[in-house]
């Protein structure tokens, strides 16, 4: 079975990242039109405050950023230490892992935004929403796949390159 070229890997993760950080979107535009069809979260009466909520979401969103961060630099080693060794099959590899590593951070952005969903339509407070919305963009931006985190096998140029 052949390998697939960078350019594939690089669409193939980009594929990815769209539909892992839409995933929470899409959750945030239905869980709103919930929320303002109950008239309030559905569990408003809860002993959680928003304020409680916050602190749980902002633990969860500080370990899955700085978690995703890190296998974002991971990644970005990982290929810069194949490119140096100009071997083929080393570059193949690190491609592959650098696809795993963006997959696992995608996940830790992705958890925090979907905790923020679910206690949004707990609590019907659209704080959660606001205060999880930057943190999912901004970690996407960070790890959104860039042609030279995928190389030819070759070593030379970038998948968007000739």
């Amino acid at each position: 079975m052949s390998r697939p070229d960078a350019r594939r890997r690089l669409q193939t993760a980009r594929i990815l990242a769209t539909a892992l950080a839409a995933g929470p979107v899409l959750m945030w535009v239905v869980a709103w039109f919930l929320v303002r069809a109950q008239g309030g979260g559905l569990a408003a009466s809860a002993p959680l405050t928003t304020r409680a909520a916050l602190s749980v979401w902002g633990v969860a969103a500080v370990l899955g950023f700085g978690g995703a961060l890190l296998l974002r630099s991971r990644a970005e080693r990982r290929v810069a230490g194949a490119r140096r060794s100009g071997d083929a099959g080393r570059i193949a590899a690190a491609c592959d892992r650098v696809q795993a590593f963006l997959i696992v951070a995608w996940a830790l952005l992705e958890g925090p935004a979907v905790l923020a969903g679910a206690l949004y339509v707990m609590l019907g407070d659209p704080q959660l929403i606001l205060a999880a919305f930057p943190v999912l963009a901004f970690g996407m931006l960070l790890t959104f796949p860039r042609p030279e985190w995928f190389p030819p096998a070759d070593g030379r140029g970038s998948a968007s390159g000739p």
